[in-house]
């Protein structure tokens, strides 16, 4: 799945629900690998929002793409 850099409502709206289910969980393990390598490096200091600029956009994509499934009442479970 090609995944643009500006995720939106527009192209959003393209995809089915299996496609948003897929680029939702390939975008939510982008930022979590984005996410720990900052915890890790960052410590006690950690703030997501204070973070580098590509964590918070892989983020904001990944928000996107997770408010869409959930608007789509769309399962997003992951093993903990």
């Amino acid at each position: 799945m090609v995944i643009p850099e500006r995720v939106n409502t527009r192209w959003m709206a393209t995809l089915d629900d299996a496609s948003i289910v897929e680029a939702e969980a390939i975008l939510h393990a982008d930022f979590r690998l984005q996410d720990s390598a900052e915890k890790q490096r960052r410590g006690t200091r950690y703030r997501l929002l204070e973070g580098p600029a590509t964590l918070v956009h892989a983020w904001m994509r990944w928000q996107s793409l997770f408010n869409e499934a959930h608007r789509r009442r769309l399962p997003t479970h992951r093993k903990a």
